[in-house]
């Protein structure tokens, strides 16, 4: 299975997108992030801004998966 990955800068919060989920993940150390990584088998990582995010073709067809997450964050 093609996995992808976003890494959203929104100011203070940073979200990644795997398989459409959104996990904020600003509050996690860097060993935690590798365990997170490690946990969805990601092997392809794109770092964008939220403004070129807002450009791809993800955002187009899935553009609540940022917006309609916020209060819903899987945490590590």
């Amino acid at each position: 299975m093609n996995k992808k990955l976003v890494v959203v800068d929104r100011g203070i919060d940073e979200i990644l997108i795997i398989n459409n989920k959104a996990i904020k993940i600003n509050h996690l150390s860097g060993k935690q992030l590798i365990e997170l990584l490690n946990r969805y088998d990601v092997t392809d990582i794109n770092t964008v801004s939220f403004d070129e995010y807002e450009a791809t073709e993800e955002y187009k067809k899935y553009p609540s998966a940022i917006y309609s997450s916020v209060n819903k964050f899987l945490h590590v």
